[in-house]
């Protein structure tokens, strides 16, 4: 699939889920104006469903590492 890729990597210095909610937003951003669309890690189009389950999985994450819902 010809694009651009974004990943995040965790931890990192802010708040994991604000953190994806800002590359979600740029991605999305990045998009628009380049006339495509935003995949997931399978090469499907990103629904809203789809991020809020990436979020979870990032919250998820967070209570494993001990992080709470800070992050840091």
């Amino acid at each position: 699939t010809p694009g651009v890729t974004l990943f995040l990597q965790l931890p990192g210095p802010c708040d994991a889920v604000e953190s994806f909610d800002a590359m979600y937003h740029c991605a999305e951003g990045l998009a628009e104006r380049l006339k495509g669309q935003v995949l997931d890690a399978s090469r499907s189009v990103l629904t809203r469903q789809g991020s809020e389950h990436i979020r979870e999985d990032i919250r998820r994450w967070q209570l494993r590492a001990g992080l709470g819902s800070a992050g840091r």
